[in-house]
């Protein structure tokens, strides 16, 4: 089969699941008569989808309500619904109206007046009385007039008055600018076990700082960040006191210092898996935390230790210590090691940063009946960049991470190599359409400097095929072969595309396809034919994370190798 066929049999699945979940799952939907503008169209039927948990019990004349008034903050104030009917088509009731004319911003003032000089206000002029538009840049306004100055509660609101004969609008900014202030004394109640110092470390002011609202926001997210709170409510008086001071008490409200966090996975070729994470996050009182963490499977069973200072001779700086003992028994080889590493992190940006550290690795390997023990000494240094909305079920933003790693083996038995790997993902939203589809794409590359792969340890070489590689594959089998095991390689190149839809706040479904290989030579083989997998999954929505089901088919089937297919359980998104 080749990869012409296999693509255009899984786009065929994908159109026809895609209509099924559009049309058959969900909610009832509804159509306008009487508006042309196809992107109007979209606009109310999403407006109005938003507001409600289900168009299914929505009476009509609620519906009228909130169609009119999705029209007007576009500017259509003569818009008046004649009817609702309820024929027998997927789109369900049909909203008659008469749209009328779109009224035009014909002025625009603000006051006080003596704001007019400082701000051009007439971009707005001869547009549509649009509300979206209105607010941005109700919002601009403010900031300018505030960006300079030092104002203590400052406020914006706008006032329309309509001309019904011209269809015009005359539009007129009202601003309220407080007294000018400054930041005073800050003050912490609660969480006593937590450092006042380290929580002073987060504050996004000092003293005598010019007044911003903004840094009063950006401290709380500082202090919430800090991962030790579950709440920081700022208190401060209604006015400044008389030498211009606002000071401010944060009532805080910490999490448990301890918890225990228990998970089970399932995996065809894994198969059950445990979860047992024990963490302490906070034994020092400045955010120090410390975990253990102890993973377990059919194939691979692990106990880690792991200390973390989150301020490291900077607050732009983390430090985390792991040790961690691993035994591995698998087709290819059977490992036993210990661990131990020391990881700086700088951010550089809120989304940018940088890793670097030593390490160090004891292992014994078992392949082909023979056993070696290796020393190998490496130093990890990485760069990430960060800007996902949501770690655990990102729906836009992208991420990106590389590192490089040479390692020495101190007993000698391998000459040094170094191990490089970039993955990166990305994620395209498409809210506006039902289901709210998410595009996710992610790619892997990786190539390790070695002469031949048998110079690398097996534990060490690239591997592809498995729930976290190409679906539908079994684990570490999308590559070389020798007499029947799966030998890894010194490349790898994965690709990956996912289609996420969420047909209630609870359930959701997903459409993927996964092509990867590991490689013996020294950089990918575009000669080589890549393994593919593809097919559906399901995911269901917690406060924690979604927990997905995956069903992976190998598009490439190989007759005594391949199963018919993989099942995947665990909590998150697959990437």
């Amino acid at each position: 089969m080749n990869y012409v066929t296999v693509v255009l049999r899984y786009l065929s699945f994908a159109l026809f699941y895609t209509f099924l979940t559009t049309s058959v799952f969900a909610d009832e939907t509804f159509s306008l008569e009487g508006v042309s503008d196809s992107q109007l169209q979209e606009y109310v039927v999403s407006s109005v989808r938003d507001q409600v948990e289900s168009l299914d019990e929505l009476p009509d004349y609620r519906l009228e309500q909130l169609v009119i008034t999705a029209l007007r903050s576009k500017g259509y104030y003569d818009a008046a619904v004649y009817d609702v009917l309820e024929p027998p088509t997927d789109k369900g009731r049909l909203v008659r109206l008469s749209l009328g004319a779109q009224y035009i911003i014909s002025s625009i003032d603000i006051t006080p007046a003596s704001h007019k000089a400082a701000l051009d206000i007439r971009t707005l002029l001869k547009k549509p009385l649009d509300a979206s538009t209105i607010l941005k840049r109700q919002e601009q306004i403010l900031a300018t007039i505030t960006g300079d100055g030092c104002y203590f509660k400052s406020s914006i609101s706008h006032d329309v008055v309509l001309d019904k004969k011209r269809k015009t609008a005359n539009l007129t900014f009202v601003l309220s600018l407080g007294t000018e202030a400054h930041f005073g004394e800050t003050t912490f109640l609660g969480a006593p076990d937590i450092d006042r110092e380290y929580l002073r470390s987060f504050l996004a002011y000092k003293k005598g700082d010019c007044w911003k609202h903004g840094k009063l926001t950006k401290t709380i997210s500082n202090l919430l960040g800090t991962g030790l709170l579950n709440a920081a409510l700022p208190k401060r008086p209604d006015a400044p006191d008389r030498d211009g001071l606002v000071p401010i008490t944060f009532e805080l409200k910490p999490r448990d210092k301890r918890s225990i966090r228990l998970g089970t996975s399932f995996f065809t070729d894994e198969r059950f898996g445990g979860i047992i994470d024990w963490t302490n996050r906070n034994i020092g009182g400045a955010g120090e935390s410390l975990a253990l963490r102890l993973r377990a499977n059919y194939l691979r069973q692990n106990a880690t230790l792991i200390y973390k200072d989150p301020i490291f001779f900077s607050k732009k700086q983390s430090l985390t210590v792991t040790n961690k003992l691993e035994q591995e028994d698998n087709d290819t080889f059977r490992e036993k090691s210990l661990v131990s590493e020391a990881l700086v992190n700088r951010s550089i940006t809120d989304i940018f940063s940088i890793d670097a550290g030593p390490g160090f690795e004891v292992l014994r390997i078992t392949e082909d009946a023979e056993s070696t023990t290796y020393g190998l000494l490496y130093f990890i240094s990485g760069i990430n960049l960060d800007t996902r909305d949501n770690p655990l079920d990102p729906t836009k933003g992208l991420v990106i991470s590389s590192r490089i790693t040479p390692f020495y083996d101190v007993l000698g038995e391998v000459t040094p190599f170094i191990r490089s790997e970039v993955t990166a993902s990305t994620y395209l939203s498409f809210h506006n359409l039902p289901a709210k589809p998410v595009l996710a794409l992610r790619t892997g590359v990786g190539t390790i400097t070695s002469n031949t792969t048998d110079e690398i340890p097996a534990s060490k070489r690239f591997y592809a095929g498995g729930g976290g590689s190409v679906r539908g594959v079994g684990y570490q089998e999308a590559g070389p072969f020798e007499d029947g095991d799966p030998t890894g390689g010194r490349s790898l190149l994965e690709l990956s595309t996912e289609l996420r839809m969420r047909f209630s706040e609870s359930f959701g479904g997903v459409l993927f396809v996964d092509a990867g290989a590991a490689f013996d030579e020294r950089y990918p083989s575009f000669d080589d034919s890549l393994f593919i997998g593809a097919g559906p999954g399901i995911r269901y929505f917690t406060g924690f994370g979604p927990l997905r089901l995956d069903v992976g088919f190998p598009m490439n089937k190989r007759d005594v190798l391949d199963d018919s297919f993989q099942v995947y359980v665990s909590i998150g998104q697959a990437y």
